[in-house]
């Protein structure tokens, strides 16, 4: 996705997540990015595996790419074998 300026969404949620980061890191949270940079692309399955090994919580950022529906969501998958086995 890209804003109406030309600002590619991944700088966007880049920056938002460098912004997230120090903030955790303030609290005294442990984090660890899955990207920190521009040239770094993980597929899904990959980022799936880092999570379900290495986070007591993994927060995914994104910006929808559409006009009309804007907004967030938070999503938890249960600490359940069989689910964390997908």
């Amino acid at each position: 996705m890209t804003f109406d300026d030309g600002t590619p969404e991944s700088s966007v949620t880049l920056s938002m997540a460098l912004i997230l980061k120090d903030k955790l890191l303030a609290k005294g949270y442990d984090v660890l990015m899955i990207r920190d940079g521009s040239d770094v692309q993980l597929d899904n399955v990959a980022r799936t595996v880092m999570a379900n090994n290495k986070a007591d919580c993994h927060i995914a950022l994104h910006w929808d790419s559409t006009k009309t529906d804007k907004g967030a969501f938070y999503m938890s998958v249960p600490n359940n074998t069989a689910y964390r086995a997908m």
